[in-house]
C-alpha cells in the first residue's frame, strides 16, 4: 500500500502498525523497519569494527615487539598487506553497515560475500584443538549463517524489492 501510515485510506480508517515497526517514505512508497535491518546493521557494523581494531592491534603489536612468526609469512610487506587488508575491508563492512541501516539494497551482496568469508575463518576455527578458537569459531559461524539466512529472508527481500506487504495489503480490504 502506498499510503502513509499518518494518512487516510480510503475507507477513513488510519493503517496500523505493530508495536515497534516504523515506517518511512522513501520515495513516494512506503518501507517497514523492524527488527531485521536492525540485527543486520549491528552485525556488519560489529564485524567491521572489530576487523579494523583487529588490523590496528596487528600494527601496535608490531611496533611494540617486531615481527614474529614464521620466516616464510613475517615480513614488513606482508604484514603491512595484512593490516591494510583487514583495515580496508572492515571499513567496508562498516559502509555496508550504513547501508542496512537506510535499508540500501546494494548492501545484500557484499554483506554476504563478508558472511562467506567469515565462514571460511569461522569452520577451521572451530574444528581446532583450542577451546578459546574452538569457541571464537562457532561464534563466528552461528553469525555468519545467522546473517546470511536474515539477508536473503523474504521480509528483508520484499522491502529491498519495493514489494507491498501482504499483510498491509490484507488488512487495507
Amino acid at each position: 500500500m502506498r499510503v502513509h501510515d499518518q494518512q487516510a485510506t480510503h475507507a477513513g480508517k488510519t493503517k496500523r502498525r505493530a508495536p515497534g515497526v516504523r515506517s518511512l517514505a522513501y520515495g513516494g512508497r512506503v518501507r517497514t523497519t523492524g527488527g531485521a535491518f536492525l540485527v543486520l546493521t549491528a552485525i556488519a557494523g560489529l564485524e567491521g569494527v572489530t576487523l579494523v581494531g583487529y588490523a590496528l592491534f596487528d600494527l601496535v603489536s608490531v611496533i611494540r615487539f617486531g615481527i614474529q612468526g614464521p620466516a616464510q609469512v613475517s615480513n614488513a610487506p606482508g604484514v603491512a598487506l595484512q593490516v591494510l587488508i583487514f583495515a580496508l575491508f572492515g571499513a567496508a563492512l562498516v559502509l555496508v553497515a550504513s547501508g542496512w541501516w537506510r535499508q540500501r539494497r546494494w548492501a545484500r551482496a557484499p554483506f554476504l560475500l563478508g558472511q562467506l568469508l567469515a565462514l571460511v575463518v569461522g569452520v577451521p576455527l572451530a574444528q581446532s584443538a583450542g577451546r578459546v578458537e574452538q569457541s571464537a569459531g562457532v561464534l563466528i559461524v552461528i553469525v555468519a549463517v545467522g546473517g546470511a539466512i536474515l539477508a536473503l529472508s523474504r521480509p528483508v527481500s520484499r522491502v529491498l524489492d519495493g514489494s507491498p506487504n501482504p499483510d498491509d495489503q490484507a488488512t487495507s480490504a
